[in-house]
């Protein structure tokens, strides 16, 4: 049985319903990890929100049930199996296929579309009369997974957009931003190099006021496909000329070769950043970027409602 989609958890907790007179969803939870077999490191899988994953898959099981009048609320955090669930039980419908039509039910449930037939025994969900009707296959998530899916779709995009826009500034622009970068980090006051006479160094971090401690950067603003090879690592490490930090940037990615260069320096630390790379810390540190609003995501308390009074 797996616990990869929303949903294989449904049968399971319909199957512990029916084996008690009543419950809640802290029992629930607890059958779903015993009765899916599920590993320690499965156990300790969480979501976004820190919550471990068939805790959450197994509370929405609960609800979509109880939506779909699979369940009857007893009272507050407790719920017992209804004739509509004991009806299910008896029939031999697969775990997935009965997730999908449990969760099918609890949207036009919710909707007040009316609800849709259950299986029959042996047979697969009915399907709704018609497309428009059909819930989204993103239904057989949580909202708050949905969102996480959604947020990490929307930074994948920034990301894209991100490189296109240094891409389309100068290699100036990039030499500053690299700069500002480090400045954003913590690393001190940098400065920007004289472009062409830079002797191989791009910018330089002073970490003292008095400029004892330095960081010397190189940035190599280069299109996707052009990879920094060992020949520029090396160059760079020549350039350092005593400075025992340096920090290459380069918009594309570095050959295995220009990583190894920068490994086994042994008279300077040399870290190298690809795009990747570049663009996730502007992004942590809010440089180029800036947030255009901020979603607060709160779950019920299961220790409050399914607690004794």
């Amino acid at each position: 049985m797996s616990l990869l989609s929303q949903y294989a958890t449904h049968k399971p907790v319909l199957e512990f319903f029916g084996t008690v007179e009543q419950a809640g969803r802290i029992q629930a939870k607890a059958y779903v990890a015993q009765a899916c077999k599920l590993t320690d490191a499965e156990r300790q899988q969480v979501t976004s929100t820190g919550v471990p994953v068939y805790q959450s898959r197994a509370g929405w099981a609960v609800s979509n049930l109880s939506s779909a009048g699979y369940l009857e609320r007893v009272s507050r955090g407790v719920y017992r199996l209804s004739s509509k669930g004991r009806a299910a039980l008896d029939a031999s419908i697969e775990e997935e296929a009965f997730g999908r039509q449990v969760i099918a039910e609890a949207a036009h449930a919710k909707s007040g579309d009316g609800v849709v037939e259950p299986a029959k025994a042996g047979e697969g969900p009915t399907e709704p009369a018609s497309a428009e009707a059909a819930p989204s296959e993103v239904l057989a998530q949580p909202p708050f997974e949905i969102m996480a899916a959604a947020h990490q779709e929307m930074d994948r995009q920034l990301k894209d957009e991100l490189l296109a826009s240094i891409l389309e500034r100068d290699p100036e622009f990039f030499e500053q931003l690299v700069v500002d970068l480090m400045e954003c980090l913590g690393y001190g006051e940098g400065e920007r190099t004289p472009y062409r006479h830079d002797g191989g160094i791009d910018g330089k971090i002073y970490r003292d006021s008095l400029g004892f401690y330095a960081v010397y950067v190189q940035a190599k603003r280069y299109s996707k496909g052009n990879n920094v090879q060992r020949p520029e690592i090396q160059a760079f490490i020549g350039a350092l000329n005593g400075i025992d930090k340096g920090v290459f940037v380069t918009t594309s990615k570095f050959s295995p070769g220009a990583v190894e260069c920068a490994e086994r320096c042994v008279h300077a630390k040399v870290v190298l950043i690809d795009g990747e790379r570049l663009v996730q810390m502007m992004m942590d540190h809010d440089l180029g970027v800036y947030t255009r609003k901020t979603f607060r995501v709160k779950e019920i308390d299961s220790d409050y409602f399914d607690g004794d009074l």
